[in-house]
């Protein structure tokens, strides 16, 4: 048998293979070989090729790396030793899988004694055409590199279930961060640690929207939906980041909201967001040069409340809140609001941006204070008033390379 396989061409990369009704044996259409050539059967029965055609998956476990995506058929087993029960976050499922080292091309490679966590994130895809021409687009977003960008490890597809991998997280993401330490003292090193992240973050988002990335719905690498949520902490304790790196994940992933999910049923605006960090002009589903500075308000609305963690603590981060909801049952709560026919940044923002601007850090030459006028600059309605990304990237650069200089800016002292 082996022979009369060799004879024939047939090797591991005919793999995996279908028994036909006509007696051949022919490779299933996304295998990695050549799979419009038909074999002949290679087995004295039939009984024996449908026992072939079954034990072959058990040798077909995939390998997930390099940010590749793979076709896989209902019959593949995935190398899972364990997984978590699904918790439902927004519109896709999430599941914490440990995955043998051996099927993860990972760098650094784990060992035999660590088979990692990571994050399984899937969307039913609904059959909907649009999501093949964004898959190829996804995958092109991930490529690109950055120290404050989760790179996905790998995505599949079984049929209508779409599946990425991404590495957990252990320490959570921003919010949990800002939960779980209140009222601590914002020592100098946390400060400065916390204005460079904030330039990381921005120099992340810029870079993911100078992406040009063709044949997709939207050519641009943006985002689409930031938020403290989408924003993980990573490696902390490591001796050259202490307090850890804030890394965004779910890039692009918004693309996905848009499509296969009633923006009304999920919280989502028509272009995919969560509405609390969306701009105003996140209502229209029109896409153009201005778009990209739809990223700016998202992350000028992060900053806001990174800087009021900083200054005031975690329970006025979620007084804010509050106070820009239309009622206490909504459960979004925009900084900006609907008045005299336009739109305006709320007056809860407003009115909170003075009250930080009158804490006695920010009356002299601070870091918290420069902080806050490029914050006031990102939260402008009007987008061709907004701040742009090279303009945010040379003032929070100016802002951390003082603070890294001087004590006193940095400290508010």
């Amino acid at each position: 048998m082996i022979s009369r396989m060799h004879e024939h061409g047939f090797t591991d990369e005919q793999l995996p293979v279908a028994w036909e009704k006509t007696g051949e044996m022919k490779p299933i259409s996304n295998g990695p070989g050549d799979n419009s050539k038909t074999f002949p059967l290679f087995f004295e029965t039939a009984f024996i090729a449908r026992d072939f055609c079954w034990k072959q998956w058990t040798f077909l476990s995939p390998c997930f790396g390099g940010s590749r995506h793979l076709t896989l058929e209902p019959n593949h087993v995935l190398p899972l030793i364990s997984r978590s029960m699904m918790l439902k976050t927004g519109t896709f499922g999430t599941s914490q899988v440990k995955i043998h080292h051996t099927h993860l091309d990972i760098s650094p490679k784990p060992t035999e004694k660590e088979n990692p966590y990571i994050a399984m994130k899937q969307i039913h895809t609904r059959g909907q055409d649009k999501f093949d021409k964004d898959k190829s687009a996804i995958v092109r977003i991930h490529q690109l590199k950055h120290k404050h960008l989760i790179e996905v490890i790998g995505s599949f597809d079984i049929g209508d279930v779409y599946s990425f991998l991404l590495p957990w997280a252990e320490s959570g993401h921003l919010e949990e961060f800002w939960k779980n330490d209140k009222q601590g003292e914002r020592s100098p090193d946390l400060i400065l640690w916390a204005l460079e992240q904030m330039k990381g973050l921005a120099s992340a988002v810029k870079e993911l929207n100078n992406l040009i990335v063709k044949d997709s719905s939207n050519e641009t690498g943006r985002h689409g939906d930031l938020k403290p949520e989408n924003i993980l902490l990573v490696d902390v304790g490591s001796a050259s980041t202490p307090h850890g790196v804030l890394r965004i994940t779910n890039v692009g992933l918004s693309r996905f909201q848009m499509v296969f999910t009633t923006w009304r049923e999920r919280n989502i605006t028509p272009r995919g967001a969560t509405y609390q960090y969306a701009p105003p002009e996140a209502h229209s589903r029109e896409t153009d040069e201005k778009s990209r500075l739809f990223e700016i308000w998202s992350l000028g609305c992060v900053f806001l409340e990174f800087l009021t963690w900083l200054l005031q603590g975690y329970d006025e981060i979620i007084s804010l809140r509050n106070k820009r909801r239309i009622h206490f049952e909504c459960d979004y709560s925009q900084f900006y609001t609907y008045k005299k026919k336009q739109f305006i940044v709320h007056p809860a923002v407003e009115s909170h941006m003075d009250l930080l601007r009158a804490d006695e850090r920010c009356l002299r030459t601070s870091c918290f204070r420069d902080l806050l006028d490029v914050i006031k600059d990102m939260l402008i309605v009007d987008v061709d008033k907004r701040l742009e990304f090279p303009e945010l990237d040379n003032r929070l650069g100016i802002i951390f390379d003082r603070a890294r200089a001087d004590d006193a800016y940095l400290c508010g002292l």
